[in-house]
This record gives C-alpha cells, structure tokens and sequence, in this order.
C-alpha cells in the first residue's frame, strides 16, 4: 500500500469514527464529495490546505494522517529522497500560506 492509499484508509477510518458521510465531510471541509472519495481511495492527491481542514474537521492533528503505521515504516519512509522532498515542500508551502497540490511518493 502506498502513502497515498495509506493517508486515505486513515481519512476512511477518522471519518466514520466521527460518524460523518463523505457528503458530511465535503461540506465541512470545502470540497467535492467526490474529491474526498477519490482522497480516501488514494486514487488523488491532496493540497496541505486540504488534508489540513480535513484534520480540523475531524479533530485531529494533520500529522496523523503522514505518520506510518510503524516505527519501521516511518524510518524507511524518512529515507527516502522522495519522501524528505515532499515533506521539505509541504512545509515551505505552509509556512508560506501557499496552496500547492502534492503527490504523495510510495514507499520504499
């Protein structure tokens, strides 16, 4: 399972805890239901500003959803070049209040 696949299980996953529809969701965080489908599929990526609301409308912090599942996850995924690339950028577009669309690179 890639990144992408894995942010979207934990969006999935977050979601029905709250016991919210995707619809619900959507309205909450300024998009297309079908936008939160395909996020939640990992068929899409996602803007920092997105996953962001989607974490304050779920009530967690957004770095619930880029932590791995395991300890050995997050050092193989630290390793890659990709991946430091990718979390260099989203926090660049952040700290400068950018809106930037990011793919998130696959595992090791």
């Amino acid at each position: 399972m890639g990144l992408n696949s894995d942010i979207g299980s934990k969006v999935r996953t977050a979601r029905q805890e709250k016991r919210l529809t995707t619809i619900q969701l959507a309205a909450m965080v300024g998009v297309s239901q079908a936008q939160i489908s395909r996020l939640e599929m990992g068929k899409q990526g996602f803007r920092t500003s997105t996953l962001t609301r989607i974490a304050t409308a779920l009530e967690l912090p957004p770095s619930h959803f880029l932590n791995g599942e395991a300890p050995g996850d997050v050092e193989r995924a630290l390793a890659s070049n990709q991946f430091r690339t990718f979390v260099e950028t989203a926090a660049s577009a952040f700290l400068r209040d950018e809106r930037i669309t990011l793919q998130v690179p696959g595992r090791a």
